[in-house]
């Protein structure tokens, strides 16, 4: 299957124009026009669902009762919803000039959204924003970030989860996206729903802790193995040390 992509110097010129212009804008074809590649053997794969997903998660954005980021989780089951929908190639989900491509022809708004510091800036500085839109930077850029967050809760039947956490920047960038824990959902949904437990939640220095913990753990099991039961145990059993402090 043949996918689209924009490449890294294509993006940062098309992204440039938009920031100058403004930031949010209606119309996120005509500047791609020409801009777009096309990558692989066979036929077109289908980017209807990629690109009419624009509206489903631009409408997310300001969801009453949730912050920033739960909306993030929100719009992450949608657009795992239409990558699976158009049958996109792994080699696509591999390759960051595609996930440049699908920040700029459906998930600009919501990215510029998401950011408004970063694309807001009086200087238009890229490097203030570059990192939200560039594929190569999987764990930042927000179209990549998000379909990571649902792979590492194991797919659309945990989208519950997705958005569960209240304030969850930190913990899923830097204690699940960012690490070795990320790769193993079933110790990632054990972890989410303690942390969306106002009972069993920890604060930021005992999260970081409890995360540091478990990745030592880690190196002495074989994670891949831990089923749904025994993450959960695991998981229990190193957060309650941090509990309380």
């Amino acid at each position: 299957m043949r996918y689209p992509l924009v490449t890294y110097h294509t993006m940062l010129d098309v992204a440039t124009s938009r920031v100058a212009a403004g930031g949010l804008r209606d119309d996120l074809e005509s500047d791609l026009v020409g801009a777009v590649k096309w990558y692989g053997e066979g036929p077109e794969i289908d980017t209807e669902p990629l690109e009419a997903v624009r509206f489903g998660i631009e409408a997310r954005r300001g969801t009453a009762g949730l912050d920033s980021d739960q909306i993030e989780g929100t719009a992450a089951v949608l657009l795992w919803e239409a990558i699976h929908e158009a049958e996109v190639p792994v080699e696509a989900l591999d390759d960051p000039t595609f996930w440049s491509w699908l920040s700029l022809a459906s998930l600009w708004n919501f990215i510029v959204w998401r950011q408004p510091g970063a694309f807001s800036a009086a200087d238009g500085s890229a490097d203030k924003w570059n990192q939200y839109v560039d594929g190569r930077l999987g764990n930042e850029c927000i179209a990549s970030r998000m379909y990571l967050r649902m792979a590492a809760l194991g797919g659309s039947e945990h989208a519950d989860l997705a958005s569960a956490v209240p304030g969850g920047t930190d913990l899923w960038r830097s204690h699940i996206l960012r690490v070795r824990i990320g790769e193993h959902p079933p110790l990632v949904r054990a972890i989410v729903r303690r942390q969306s437990d106002q009972g069993k939640r920890l604060t930021t220095n005992p999260l970081r802790e409890f995360a540091k913990e478990l990745t030592r753990t880690l190196t002495n099991l074989v994670p891949a193995l831990l089923d749904d039961g025994e993450a959960d145990d695991l998981v229990a059993e190193i957060w309650n040390r941090h509990a309380g402090r």
